[in-house]
């Protein structure tokens, strides 16, 4: 009986780790949602809700206003970023010294799934960071201008943040000649491995209608990246 019994513990040690796993991960995932859940139905009070709230906080940012990070669908919605995220911006202003034009922050639902390229591809992330209030695309007029930015956005978070992870996409407009743009985002909707420091072009999205970029700046990108990810 002892014997028996010894088999069957043995049997159910690798059940019960996936079980506790499993649930480990469903809660983590759980309380991410709740945390950063922000859907069309409930927006409006979320909106009037963070405007009420923030103020202080905004008052204390020095180059930006909410309604820059605002969605054509909510007015208003970019009271909706995430403090931490518009800190890091308004930090990474300051050193580059430059003007820095939003051409998209906080996105609802419905304005994320609305976004399609000039064929008419959908090209947004349906789990996008926009949707959470910890992203954003940032305009740049050149190739230095792009430089200096994520140059700032990464050595700021060294500096300062050292637990935050940034996601960096660059990428070449295909409406204004020589000029770019940088995704930023603070990788709080991923979870596990998945929210590391990434990088990326838009060279590796070609549907999304974006410039190409040669390949001596993807080299120059990636080594701005490679020499300052955690």
């Amino acid at each position: 009986m002892k014997q028996i019994n010894i088999k069957y513990k043995k049997a159910l040690a690798p059940t019960a780790v996936v079980l506790v796993l499993m649930f480990i991960l469903y809660w983590k995932r759980k309380q991410i949602t709740e945390v950063l859940k922000v859907d069309d139905m409930n927006s409006k009070a979320g909106v009037a809700h963070a405007k009420k709230n923030t103020q202080l906080f905004w008052n204390s940012i020095q180059y930006f206003k909410a309604y820059e990070f605002d969605s054509s669908y909510l007015k208003d919605s970019g009271y909706l970023m995430k403090p931490h995220f518009i800190r890091l911006l308004d930090e990474a202003r300051a050193r580059v010294g430059f003007p820095i034009s939003i051409s998209s922050g906080f996105r609802t639902r419905s304005h994320n799934n609305s976004i399609v390229n000039k064929n008419g591809v959908k090209y947004s992330a349906t789990d996008s960071p926009h949707l959470y209030g910890i992203a954003a695309d940032l305009v740049t007029d050149s190739k230095a201008d792009t430089i200096a930015l994520m140059t700032a956005l990464l050595d700021i978070r060294n500096e300062k943040y050292p637990d935050m992870h940034l996601g960096i996409g660059v990428y070449g407009s295909s409406s204004r000649s020589g000029g770019y743009f940088i995704h930023v985002d603070t990788r709080e909707h991923r979870l596990g491995l998945a929210k590391r420091d990434a990088h990326w072009t838009g060279n590796s999205y070609p549907s999304g209608g974006y410039r190409m970029l040669p390949s001596s700046d993807l080299r120059l990108f990636d080594g701005i990246y490679n020499s300052r990810k955690k």
